[in-house]
């Protein structure tokens, strides 16, 4: 019943459509009434690029596959969260249902450029427990995937702060983690890999 486009997703494959006409990502707004900031920093030009080729590939149905398989991710490596835990099924669901209450505005409509940070903050905890038992192979893989996430939302602002929280854990427990110093510089760089630019972190420093 909730199966409605979002707004946000019209303005998201409108720029990406007046991108490949002008044939490179454009950084004004052409359809502001009003004078409008320069450039225009779209933080979620990665998630109308995805809806846009959806849409032009498979029409509507795109779209939908495009938000289940982000719920589907973020079920995943939630559950594998906890399964690492030691949660069993039973308590897993039961829990759910409150986890669904608090992610409902994310995936009520088609699909929102939220759900991607559902999915990799979800998948982030995940490979959080593996370096909790000593595995450290993910930091290769999350430094891979994480310029995915800077350029799909902003939300990645969230992975950056847990992996310091984890940072601050680790050091209470008089562990010295200069390599998750190391991951989160890792990170804090690949904020650059973006079409904006330096001016990407000016237009954060306002959103935030």
């Amino acid at each position: 019943p909730y199966n409605f486009i979002d707004p946000d997703l019209w303005h998201e494959m409108t720029l990406i459509r007046e991108s490949l006409r002008a044939g490179h990502l454009i950084r004004s707004n052409p359809f502001a009434y009003t004078p409008s900031v320069s450039p225009v920093v779209h933080h979620e030009w990665g998630a109308g690029t995805l809806a846009f080729f959806a849409i032009r590939w498979l029409g509507g149905t795109g779209v939908v596959l495009l938000k289940y398989l982000a719920a589907f991710l973020t079920a995943f490596f939630c559950f594998r969260c906890a399964a690492r835990r030691g949660v069993g099924g039973q308590l897993f669901c039961l829990l759910a249902l409150m986890a669904a209450f608090l992610a409902h505005l994310g995936f009520y409509t088609s699909v929102r450029a939220q759900v991607y940070t559902f999915a990799f903050t979800a998948c982030l905890l995940w490979l959080l427990e593996r370096d909790r038992s000593g595995d450290r192979k993910w930091m290769v893989v999350w430094l891979a995937v994480f310029p995915l996430w800077v350029n799909l939302h902003a939300g990645f602002v969230v992975g950056i702060g847990l992996l310091g929280l984890h940072w601050i854990e680790e050091m209470t427990r008089r562990k010295f983690r200069p390599d998750l110093i190391l991951v989160i510089g890792g990170m804090l760089a690949e904020t650059l890999l973006n079409p904006y630019g330096t001016s990407f972190h000016a237009y954060l420093s306002r959103a935030l």
